[in-house]
């Protein structure tokens, strides 16, 4: 192979691969053949060619962030045209008033795309180009990462699982959009095997390419940087040491500087970015407040929830934050494997950790550490930390078929698994909605920008406007920016209708981050720009700075112009702080260009380490590829347009495979079709998963929320209130306002809710529907659904049971003790307990007695004031009656029992040696 090129190593696979993958003899069928060029790569592309097979119809997916980011790249690129090579102002978005968007949000996703669209492609092409190499670069670093680490079959197995792990499909197709996420997540196994080949050779190939990605990284995903670099601390740590560790120290040294340099040149970012947060909304109050963690975690059955087919009549079809049964299951076997042998081991045993660490942090029990960990309730959503658990699964499961003597029919098995993997992913290949088509010819306008943030309401392209500076006390009413954009119309920043009379004003300059403006005028006035402030914007009159006043409480700027010809010059600049960090990424990439030089210096003349020819089964791999290409052409040519498979659409008026059906017209606006509910019995503390499904039948022209109540009987008291507003999925965070229902399809409305530890354990009832929040009237009536019934956190035992006696009343209910507190007011506890519930519902008397056994006064009802009827008691438990009682007689005493109250007849009262008491009553003595 010929030295020298980046990606040399792409035909040639390390010396410790080739050892790690045994060769020789018949055994191997055709394992010991040598090839330079790695079969395992017509795999890999295969592998990508069906993980972005949905990209090729036309337009968009129709996902819930696609076009923010579309937007975004349209305002890159505009700043592009003008000049401005690093753009940190967005002056179109927030209505035309302008945003710091490029201060914060990562901006290498937007160049990228955006040098597509420069290239003369339709801003919506440039974008699935995006997705497409996201997808590319996914598959190509894990293919290189696995191979080195467990061999070329392994790669392959890493390589399928990665690229169809179903959170990536989820985001690039399904739900998600967010392509500055799929990016870092897609970067993270080429940033390890960076990072793990410069360890071993210090090549300034292996130098700049761990440099380089560990940058893209920093400029792609602001959360991702910050989850990740722990894990490749983790990873260089062990891979310094298990490489050779005599050599430790030199081996870290040079995993440290691409660390530090990839830190260094991109400081121009991450580093205003972090720091100038101070002066934005973006604090955790607002993300709290709005857009809170503890409403996104995941349950470990959605963890491992099986693959199922989304049904294209929903707006919002159910899919779970799954990682895959086949993937799960694969990571688990690799897993166990590592703790069950020695060998290369290290890998799979960090990624599992790793695995577990995830899965704890995705779940309600790591709330604490969400909270109190600094920039973790920032990022919103827990489930961001699947990408993390995606990688530590494909590893994982390249780790169960690595290491391994393939005989002749056992080289069947990474085939199997490759295709059990595709087939447990082919659901999450199907998009249930058509695709969209942005603008004219795929790039939309500003026009379509300002409409877009007008009726989601992102104002500045993000869903809490967490990046307006904090003198935007609020956002005016009035944009007539906006409407300007709307028409067609040039933009003016200028808010002439707040000039004095006699002003002249003429606009000499334009630019994204410029105005330039020559006044005249026979008396000083003051000159309002229709732009929010934030530091950095800068104002010179004549040449000379002058001060800018901010305007409350929308926060506009403004600037005092003396009488006479003037010339001011309004610029957004960099900030003292911004300077410095455009300084170290200057230094940075200086020290970058010397040490690539000195490491190419060195390493000039010498054999790599990966110069070798390879050993692998190229068979296997061949009859893998061919099967995949099989697979791929069977799924464009015949899957796609000619079956449903992968695919359901339920008819209309109906949700298939729902749990309880229904149909109830809510005043002629909306059907109700039914709902599912995880369980009928709950204990106190646990969670319960209520979803409802409703259909518009009209336009609806008013934002209903929706209720969900528990209520407690006997009067339908609401005891605990699941409402949701606006309707649709809190975990995933996918509101559908009721005026955005379409008539063509239901949306799925997603309750998740906990049952307080203090609940009484009782049996309640659902009640759901629809009411206005701004004047409380409900839509129609409330719908009753199914009782709920709530058992205790901790059961009370026998044994706790104070003043213990042992009664029975019929066959059925028996009284385990009695508590008496003298108060005021005297409060009777008393314990009961059926085996096996009546079937009707009885009446709890207590008489009192006075000494001489005169009944003076008594206290009827059902059991715990009517809230829990006997008929309704849970088999076993003990159940708590607690009764006030009037002021007690000294020296007196209780007669308790039960009756029916439509006939009067008690019900026999016994004691424990099964003698019948007087009266069918079970006497207590209350004497102190």
């Amino acid at each position: 192979m010929p030295r020298g090129g980046s990606w040399a190593i792409i035909g040639a696979m390390d010396n410790e691969t080739a050892r790690g993958e045994p060769t020789g003899g018949r055994r191997t069928g055709g394992a010991g053949r040598v090839a330079r060029v790695d079969p395992g790569w017509a795999a890999v592309a295969v592998l990508i060619l069906i993980a972005v097979s949905p990209l090729f119809r036309p337009g968009l997916p129709d996902i819930a962030d696609a076009p923010i980011h579309l937007f975004r790249t349209a305002e890159w690129v505009r700043n592009w045209q003008a000049g401005i090579l690093v753009p940190r102002w967005s002056p179109t978005l927030a209505y035309g008033y302008g945003y710091p968007l490029f201060v914060f949000a990562p901006p290498l996703p937007y160049a990228v795309a955006g040098s597509f669209h420069l290239a003369g492609l339709s801003l919506v092409v440039s974008l699935k180009l995006l997705s497409i190499g996201c997808f590319a670069l996914a598959g190509v670093g894990m293919y290189l990462l696995a191979r080195s680490l467990y061999g070329s079959l392994a790669g392959v197995v890493a390589t399928a699982a990665y690229l169809l792990a179903p959170f990536l499909l989820r985001e690039a197709y399904l739900y998600g959009g967010n392509y500055p996420q799929l990016l870092a997540i897609s970067l993270y196994p080429a940033i390890l095997w960076a990072f793990h080949r410069q360890m071993q050779t210090g090549r300034s190939r292996h130098f700049l390419l761990a440099t380089a990605l560990y940058g893209a990284l920093m400029l792609s995903h602001n959360f991702h940087a910050l989850i990740f670099t722990p894990l490749l601390g983790l990873f260089v740590l062990g891979d310094a040491f298990f490489l050779q560790p005599r050599r430790f120290r030199r081996r870290l040294g040079r995993a440290a500087l691409p660390l530090l340099l990839g830190l260094g040149w991109t400081a121009h970012f991450w580093l205003p970015a972090l720091i100038e947060r101070q002066w934005t909304r973006a604090q955790e109050e607002i993300y709290l407040s709005v857009s809170p963690f503890y409403l996104r975690f995941l349950s470990l059955g959605d963890l491992f929830a099986p693959p199922a087919p989304l049904d294209s009549a929903a707006a919002n079809p159910a899919l779970p934050f799954t990682l895959g049964i086949v993937i799960a299951l694969l990571a688990a076997v690799g897993l166990l494997l590592a703790l069950a042998r020695a060998g290369r081991r290290w890998p799979a045993l960090l990624f599992g950790a790793v695995l577990l660490v995830v899965v704890f942090m995705l779940l309600p029990a790591s709330e604490w550490l969400w909270a109190n960990v600094p920039f973790l309730a920032i990022a919103e959503f827990p489930w961001r930390l699947m990408g993390l658990a995606a990688l530590s699964c494909a590893l994982l499961a390249g780790a169960a078929v690595s290491h391994r003597s393939w005989t002749r029919w056992s080289i069947l098995i990474p085939t199997a698994v490759v295709l059990a993997i595709v087939f447990g992913s082919a659901v999450y290949l199907y998009p249930p909605k058509a695709f969209v088509t942005y603008g004219p010819q795929g790039t939309p306008g500003l026009a379509d920008q300002v409409r877009y943030e007008r009726d989601t309401g992102t104002i500045g392209s993000t869903t809490l406007g967490e990046y307006l500076s904090l003198w935007v006390e609020e956002v005016p009413r009035t944009l007539p920016l906006a409407r300007d954009m709307l028409a067609g119309r040039p933009v003016e920043k200028l808010d002439r209708s707040a000039l004095p009379a006699g002003v002249e004003a003429k606009l000499l300059a334009h630019k994204p981050n410029l105005d330039r403006y020559a006044f005249a005028a026979e008396q000083p006035f003051v000159a309002r720009f229709q732009t929010f402030y934030f530091p950095g914007w800068q104002a010179t009159l004549d040449g000379e700075p002058v001060d800018i006043q901010i305007a409350a409480p929308y926060g506009l700027i403004e600037v005092s112009i003396p009488a006479g010809e003037h010339e001011l010059l309004l610029r957004f600049g960099e900030t003292p702080l911004r300077r410095v960090a455009d300084l170290i990424s200057l230094l940075s990439l200086a020290a970058i260009a010397v040490l690539a030089l000195i490491a190419y210096r060195r390493s000039r003349g010498q054999r790599a380490a990966d110069e070798g020819a390879v050993a692998l089964p190229w068979r296997a791999v061949l009859i893998l590829t061919a099967l995949l290409l099989v697979l791929f052409a069977g799924k464009v040519l015949l899957v796609d347009p000619h079956t449903s498979w992968f695919r359901r659409q339920s008819p209309p008026g109906q949700v298939l495979g729902i749990s309880h059906p229904a149909r109830v017209s809510l005043e002629d606006q909306v059907l109700f079709l039914g709902y599912d509910v995880d369980r009928e019995v709950v204990r106190a503390g646990q969670p319960v998963r209520l979803t409802l499904y409703w259909q518009a039948l009209r336009p609806i022209e008013v934002d209903y929320n929706v209720f969900a109540h528990l209520d407690a009987p006997p009067y339908g008291t609401t005891m605990l209130a699941a409402d949701s507003d606006p309707p649709g999925d809190a975990q995933a965070q996918i509101d559908i306002p009721t005026t955005h229902w379409q008539t063509d399809s239901y949306v799925r409305d997603e309750h998740r809710f906990t049952i307080p530890d203090d609940l009484p354990p009782v049996v309640y009832t659902l009640r759901v529907g629809l009411y206005d929040p701004v004047t409380g009237e409900g839509l129609g009536e409330a719908i009753e659904l199914q009782p709920l019934r709530v058992l205790p956190a901790r059961p009370l035992s026998p044994r706790q049971v104070p003043n213990r006696v042992e009664y029975w009343l019929g066959e059925r209910i028996e009284m385990l003790g009695y508590e008496m507190e003298a108060g005021p007011p005297p409060t009777l506890t008393l314990y009961w307990r059926a085996e096996e519930p009546p079937e009707q519902d009885y009446v709890v008397f207590v008489h009192i007695l006075d000494e001489g056994g005169e009944m003076v006064a008594q206290q009827d009802g059902p059991p715990m004031e009517g809230v829990y009827p006997t008929s309704d008691w849970w088999p076993g438990q003990i159940v708590t009656d607690r009764r006030t009682l009037p002021q007690l007689p000294p020296g007196g005493r209780l007669l308790v029992g039960m009756y029916d109250l439509d006939t009067m007849q008690r019900l026999p009262a016994c004691d424990g040696d099964g003698q019948r008491l007087p009266d069918d009553a079970i006497p207590l003595d209350i004497a102190p």
